[in-house]
C-alpha cells in the first residue's frame, strides 16, 4: 500500500479553517506505510545539518550547536554531555570537533580515521586528556579526554562539528602536561601459519605500547618526587647546596665628613671593620678630640686621629661613620671591611624504574637505570613508554 499523496493533502491542511475537516485531512495524511523518498521528506521540512544532502531529521534540536560552533537554547539554561552550558552564549567554545585524518601522533599514529571528541584547547576538559596531532594539520596539537576516546573510527559522529567547517586555529603547542592516559585496547596477531582456531594453552595476544612526550614543572622545594608528572616508576630528587668565600675589601678611603655629619659604607654582608687612618682636611690638629664614631649591627666605636690601626667589634654592616669630633673640622677615614659571599647551586637527579627507557631533557635512561644527575632549563621534557 502506497504513502497517501502528502503533496496535494499538506497544502490543503495548512489552508482549511474547518477545525473538523481539518483533523480529517491530517489524519488522511498523516499515515506511513512506507519508507519516505528524499521528496516526501523535504514535504515534512526535514533539515540537513551535516551539508552532505542527507536528510537526517525533522526539527532542531534545542538545545544544539549553531552554525558558528555555538551550544545554545531557545529556552533554559543546558549542560552538554562535555560540560558546556547554553547560558554562555556568544562565546564560541573551541570544541568539541572531529577530524577526518591521519593521526601523526598519539593513539592512532598511522591509522586514518574519525578521531573524537577534539579540542583546541585545555579549559574545556575536565580531568586528564592527551594529546594528538594530524598529518593533516602539521605544528598544531588537539586535546581529547581520557574518558572519551574515538581513533580512526570508521563511523563519522552526528553530534559534533567537523573541525574543518570552523574558523577555529589549533593552539600551536608540541608538549603539554597530562595524564597519560590507559592503554585503549590491546592488538591481536595471528600469524600466516594457521593459528585461527588457537593453541590449546597457547596466547596470540601482543602487548601494545604507547610512547608520550609531556612537560612537566621542576619541584619547588628540595626532596624526592615518586611518579613525577604522574610517570609511574619516574624519580626526581632535588637537592641544594650552599657554599660561601670571603674576602678582605679596601683600604677604602671617605669623602670629607663634615662635623656632625654621617655617611653609609658597607652592606649586611660585610663585617670585621678594620680602621686604618684619620685624617683632618680642616687644619693641622691631631689632637685626640678629631675623631669618628663608626657604628655596625652590635655597636660603636670611636677612632681618633691618634689611634693605630684598629679592628673595630661592632658586628656586621652596614656600617655609619659620623664625625663626633670637637673642635669642628672635616676629617676622612681610611678603612678595610671583609666581604662574604654565598652561592647556591640545585641539582636535579633521575631514577627511572618506569619498565622501558625514558629520555629527560635529551639524555636517555635505561629502565633500572639511575639517580643521574640532569641539567634542567625551564619545564621537563620527559618522553617516556607505557604499555599493556
Amino acid at each position: 500500500m502506497a504513502n497517501p499523496d502528502y503533496a496535494t493533502l499538506l497544502p490543503q491542511i495548512a489552508t482549511e479553517t474547518d477545525a473538523t475537516k481539518k483533523q480529517a485531512l491530517i489524519d488522511e495524511c498523516y499515515q506511513f506505510t512506507e519508507e519516505l523518498t528524499l521528496e516526501e521528506k523535504s514535504l515534512f521540512s526535514y533539515f540537513t545539518p551535516d551539508n552532505d544532502n542527507e536528510l537526517i531529521d525533522y526539527v532542531t534540536d534545542n538545545p544544539g550547536l549553531t552554525n558558528g560552533n555555538e551550544y545554545v537554547s531557545y529556552v533554559g539554561d543546558y549542560y552538554n554531555q562535555y560540560g558546556q552550558s547554553t547560558n554562555n552564549t556568544g562565546n564560541i567554545f573551541g570544541g568539541p570537533f572531529y577530524i577526518y585524518g591521519t593521526g601523526a601522533s598519539g593513539f592512532g599514529t598511522g591509522s586514518t580515521g574519525f578521531f573524537h571528541p577534539l579540542y583546541t584547547s585545555t579549559e574545556q576538559i575536565q580531568g586528564s586528556y592527551h594529546v594528538h596531532t594530524f598529518v593533516e594539520y602539521p605544528g598544531y596539537s588537539f586535546y581529547m579526554p581520557d574518558t572519551s576516546m574515538n581513533h580512526a573510527v570508521e563511523t563519522r559522529p552526528t553530534d559534533i562539528f567537523e573541525y574543518s567547517d570552523t574558523t577555529f586555529t589549533a593552539t600551536p603547542t608540541v608538549v603539554v602536561e597530562y595524564t597519560a592516559p590507559v592503554q585503549q585496547e590491546q592488538q591481536q596477531q595471528q600469524d600466516d601459519s594457521g593459528d585461527a582456531g588457537g593453541d590449546a594453552g597457547g596466547d596470540d595476544s601482543t602487548p601494545t605500547t604507547t610512547t608520550q612526550t609531556v612537560a612537566v614543572a621542576l619541584p619547588s622545594v628540595d626532596g624526592t618526587t615518586n611518579n613525577y608528572g604522574n610517570i609511574t616508576g619516574l624519580t626526581i630528587t632535588r637537592a641544594t647546596t650552599t657554599s660561601s668565600s670571603s674576602s678582605q675589601l679596601g683600604p677604602y678611603t671617605t669623602s670629607t665628613i663634615a662635623k656632625g655629619s654621617t655617611i653609609y659604607v658597607g652592606s649586611s654582608s660585610d663585617s670585621n671593620f678594620l680602621a686604618n687612618d684619620l685624617y683632618n682636611m680642616t687644619d693641622d690638629d691631631t689632637g685626640s678630640g678629631v675623631k669618628v664614631t663608626v657604628t655596625g649591627s652590635s655597636g660603636s666605636r670611636d677612632f681618633t686621629i691618634q689611634s693605630s690601626q684598629s679592628a673595630l667589634p661592632i658586628g656586621s654592616g652596614s656600617y655609619t661613620v659620623t664625625n663626633t669630633s670637637n673642635p669642628n673640622v672635616g676629617v676622612r677615614l681610611k678603612y678595610y671591611y671583609t666581604r662574604t659571599t654565598s652561592t647556591s647551586a640545585t641539582t636535579y637527579s633521575f631514577t627511572n624504574n618506569t619498565g622501558y627507557s625514558a629520555t629527560i631533557e635529551g639524555t636517555t635512561l635505561a629502565n633500572g637505570a639511575g639517580p643521574t644527575e640532569i641539567t634542567i632549563t625551564g619545564d621537563v621534557d620527559v618522553t617516556y613508554t607505557t604499555g599493556s
